[in-house]
């Protein structure tokens, strides 16, 4: 902003700020969920993500145009050997896993989830997370 127009902003400022455009928003961001979920091709993912120090689980829907956030991340799962909860996804999961060598339409790989992910983790990374949970759900509704 400071470049923008001479004025630089605190944190506290933009914090504020979200709220209000989180709110704004709620309609829009329904009717993303409605769209991604009646594609015939999503992309899913979930990510580790920090609020009020404690890794939560953030969820992501997408399809090749828009990107759904659910509101609030859920709380993460218990600890077990590396490895494990993947073993257990691909036995629970297998004709999920390889229905792109089935259906051409589906991609190998989950990159679009992944890149949908991108910002969250950004923010992550430079502020350490959110301070509470409202400003995580008004962080994702924005980033939907």
């Amino acid at each position: 902003m400071k470049d923008l127009i001479g004025a630089g902003l605190v944190p506290a400022t933009i914090a504020r700020l979200d709220p209000s455009h989180a709110q704004r928003l709620q309609g829009f961001v329904a009717a993303i969920r409605e769209r991604v979920k009646s594609v015939p091709l999503k992309h899913r993912d979930e990510t580790g993500f920090r609020i009020r120090g404690k890794t939560q689980w953030l969820h992501i829907a997408s399809s090749a145009r828009l990107t759904y956030l659910p509101g609030v991340p859920k709380r993460g799962r218990r600890k077990r050997c590396p490895g494990h909860n993947l073993a257990l996804r691909l036995q629970n999961h297998r004709q999920d896993v390889r229905r792109f060598v089935t259906n051409l339409d589906v991609p190998f790989t989950n990159n679009q989830a992944e890149q949908d992910a991108r910002m969250m983790k950004l923010k992550q990374k430079i502020s350490g997370g959110c301070r509470g949970q409202e400003g995580a759900e008004d962080f994702a509704v924005i980033r939907s």
